[in-house]
């Protein structure tokens, strides 16, 4: 770990002798913006960045709100994180739509507070800040002019931009106030249209749109990079049609295998639609029957060609958010966004410390699904003898359901003599068909909606019948396997 850290250092100090924005290649970054991530990387995390090369992190350090008049800091700065990775600072500007009008009546002000309270900071990341900054377009002017103003003071500073603002006529001001712009292609946070619940989905990422508006920013002057957003959203959509709220830390395995939603189309180019049969509540939040609920990600082989479509517009680099572990909404897992392209999938499945842990080894998400009703998500399946199970709970999983089958006394010593023999897959046909509490149950399902690569799911406590040995337990995962294996 010593001489990893020893590399990204000198990788590091590489990068800062280079002229500030100046790239030897198309790269990519993670940003962190705050929202649901922890102050600090896990181990995972690190050595997954250290995996794909990658050099520089975003981290916000902190937000300054707009408010009554003037701009107002809600906390202490953060301290940047101690990572092997570069780590350039990043401050969020917050506004109301109402009052954007008013926000850079002052800059001078601005300027001072931003040096103020954030000038260790900066001092810190060797000079570097990025400012973080969405609003109207009729702001713009004002926008660069502060800028402008804050880059005497910050040499080495940065900023964000919608792709539009590269049309202003105040661009080339911008252009002269930073040393390179962080590019969103598409609004952070759109508001939901009106639905449509017989259309086709269309993906929540538009790779024509995209294209057409990188494509204007190959004339830029400055280095820039395409900031993406790789996130899922689950909006909930009234009787009438309209967007009713925005749904916040949900779960796929919630949403999907809920009973009293139901598909009303399979899900494509990552959305789906699901209607509600009945009043219920998901994620503590109240859904009224026909009520509607969509929910989109962006699908991978489309981030893939819009990062291709930012390189092929002299883009400097891509920036994708830095997922959340363990929060569902956050995308896409921080391996399978340095492997857009990948798709195997290994599942093991071991006993550890009493849980069975089901684990992702490939570089590759389960990725959500949704055919129909009694086709969504995933099922694993464990297969043992008649009151082998003492007692099973369900963990992290959805759910957890006991069947009863005919003839799997014969089925066991098949796939027993098999593996004997070191063939160690089998296919089996048998079908459950009788609901048993646990300890009468010879089949357990086990069912989820979405597996992170790198990540695994626990079922609480297991307690086997004492003389049952590991060696009797198979498992399988529907739909991806069909064929039973041993304990991993």
């Amino acid at each position: 770990m010593r001489s990893i850290g020893l590399l990204f250092s000198l990788l590091s100090a590489l990068a800062a002798l280079l002229a500030p924005g100046e790239s030897v290649a198309f790269d990519r970054a993670y940003w962190n913006g705050g929202s649901g991530h922890s102050a600090r990387l896990t181990d995972g995390e690190q050595r997954e960045l250290d995996a794909q090369h990658i050099g520089v992190i975003y981290w916000q350090v902190g937000e300054l709100i707009f408010r009554a008049g003037a701009w107002r800091r809600e906390d202490e700065p953060a301290r940047l994180p101690a990572v092997h990775q570069r780590v350039i600072p990043v401050l969020r500007l917050t506004v109301k739509r109402e009052d954007a009008q008013d926000l850079f009546k002052n800059p001078e002000a601005l300027v001072t507070k931003v040096r103020t309270v954030f000038g260790r900071t900066v001092d810190a990341a060797g000079g570097s800040l990025v400012i973080d900054f969405e609003g109207p377009d009729a702001v713009f002017p004002a926008y660069a002019a502060f800028l402008a103003q804050l880059h005497d003071a910050i040499p080495k500073l940065a900023a964000t931009v919608p792709a539009r603002w590269i049309t202003q006529p105040s661009f080339d001001l911008l252009q002269q106030s930073v040393v390179e712009l962080e590019v969103f292609g598409t609004d952070r946070n759109p508001i939901p249209s009106s639905l449509n619940a017989d259309a086709s989905p269309a993906s929540p990422l538009d790779s024509a749109q995209l294209g057409k508006a990188f494509a204007a920013w190959s004339r830029s002057k400055v280095t820039w990079r395409a900031v993406f957003t790789s996130g899922a959203t689950a909006t909930v959509y009234g009787l009438d049609g309209a967007p009713r709220k925005i749904l916040r830390d949900w779960s796929w395995s919630d949403m999907l295998l809920a009973p009293a939603l139901t598909p009303l189309t399979p899900m494509a180019n990552g959305i789906v639609k699901l209607r509600a049969q009945r009043a219920t509540q998901i994620m503590e939040e109240g859904i009224q029957g026909d009520e509607v609920l969509t929910i989109a990600i962006p699908g991978r082989a489309v981030l893939a060609q819009c990062l291709g479509q930012a390189e092929g517009a002299g883009a400097a680099g891509a920036i994708f958010p830095l997922p959340t572990p363990g929060r569902d909404e956050s995308g896409w897992s921080l391996r399978q966004l340095g492997h857009l392209e990948e798709s195997g999938m290994r599942l093991t499945l071991r006993m550890e410390e009493a849980r069975l842990v089901l684990g992702n080894q490939a570089g590759a998400d389960l990725a959500p699904r949704c055919e129909t009703a009694d086709d969504r998500g995933y099922t694993l399946e464990l297969l043992a003898g008649a009151k082998d199970w003492a007692d099973v709970a369900q963990g992290d999983f959805y759910d957890l359901i006991g069947y009863k089958d005919e003839g799997r006394k014969d089925e066991r010593r098949g796939l027993q003599e098999q593996a004997n023999k070191g063939n160690l897959w089998r296919p089996i046909t048998m079908q459950p068909h009788t609901l048993v509490p646990v300890p009468m149950a010879n089949r357990l399902q086990l069912h989820f909606g979405f597996l992170r690569a790198g990540e695994s799911l626990r079922t609480g406590f297991v307690r086997l019948t004492p003389g049952v040995e590991l060696t009797t337990l198979w498992y399988r995962v529907l739909p991806i396997q069909t064929e039973w294996k041993p304990l991993d």
